[in-house]
């Protein structure tokens, strides 16, 4: 237009209003491209779980509906599949999740219908939690729920020749991701999650640490035992205590009672009680013999 225009006329300010005129045609501005994307919109990181949940569905694939839902600080999973995507069915979902592991403070969504129900709108009210619903047309901004989706889906499609059922191979699936370090955090989201790593099949390949010690422990008896002996005691029987806090070093007593494997509560002379372990048996000459050895002393004597 502006070249047109230069080619038969001039004066000064003519670009300006041509393009001024351009600007102000409404059919023009109706079929205008789209303007540059916005800059990119980044998610506060929740610092504990169950603080932001995204949550969406996938499907129909596979012939059945998946529900997602998502962890934004530890990016655990969980995928249910769903019979109904009605909102009576998804909040009976969410309940389930709940009841597991308590309320999140906000839940991320998209505007689909069973997101937008009166009915869920009350049910988020009467938890206190935040609804945070995506721009329409936009599904980027609930980007942590859409990109597992595309995980899920590539995962389950890749297992199918496995042999196993759709169930199977979803559990299959779950329990890997969430053994496996995420590339945003570095940590397994069980770690994050559960606070705690979830035992696999690899680790078959480490030795136990109940074992090791158990075995340390064996070991450790082994080597104490070799120069040990078992002694065992009944109550009433009458034994010598290790006096540790007496000027005497043995004291006689008598057992009360026993409390273990090798710990007694005795009863002194004295008439203290003490508990201790450290005894050894204390034989008392009858009165025959000691007759027999006074007899013997007074007939040498004699």
């Amino acid at each position: 237009m502006k070249a047109v225009a230069r080619s038969y006329m001039w004066w000064n300010g003519l670009d300006q209003e041509i393009e001024k005129q351009a600007k102000s045609c409404k059919p023009c501005q109706e079929h205008k491209p789209n303007p540059p994307a916005a800059p990119l919109h980044i998610w506060q990181w929740p610092t504990t779980p169950m603080k932001r949940i995204h949550i969406d569905f996938a499907g129909p694939f596979q012939g059945k509906m998946f529900f997602i839902m998502v962890d934004a600080h530890s990016k655990w999973p969980e995928v249910i599949i769903m019979s109904s995507t009605t909102s009576e069915k998804t909040i009976e979902a969410l309940s389930s999740f709940f009841t597991r592991y308590g309320l999140p403070e906000q839940i991320v969504s998209d505007n689909g219908p069973q997101f937008t129900s009166v009915e869920f709108n009350n049910f988020m009210k009467q938890h206190g939690i935040k609804h945070i619903k995506s721009a329409p047309y936009h599904p980027s901004t609930n980007g942590l729920a859409e990109r597992f989706v595309q995980t899920f889906k590539n995962a389950i499609r890749a297992s199918e020749h496995d042999g196993f059922s759709l169930i199977g191979r979803l559990n299959t699936f779950l329990g890997k991701y969430r053994a496996t370090p995420h590339a945003t955090t570095g940590s397994t989201p069980s770690e994050l999650f559960l606070q705690r790593r979830v035992r696999t099949k690899l680790d078959l390949l480490k030795p136990e640490i109940e074992i090791t010690v158990q075995n340390k422990q064996l070991q450790q008896k082994k080597n104490h035992d070799k120069h040990s002996k078992l002694r065992t005691f009944e109550e009433g029987q009458s034994v010598l205590a290790r006096g540790y806090l007496s000027s005497k070093k043995w004291m006689s007593g008598e057992i009360v009672s026993v409390l273990g494997p090798a710990i007694f509560k005795v009863k002194l002379t004295n008439g203290n009680v003490i508990t201790i372990d450290t005894l050894i048996r204390f034989k008392i000459a009858s009165s025959q013999t000691t007759n027999n050895k006074n007899n013997a002393s007074f007939s040498q004597v004699k």
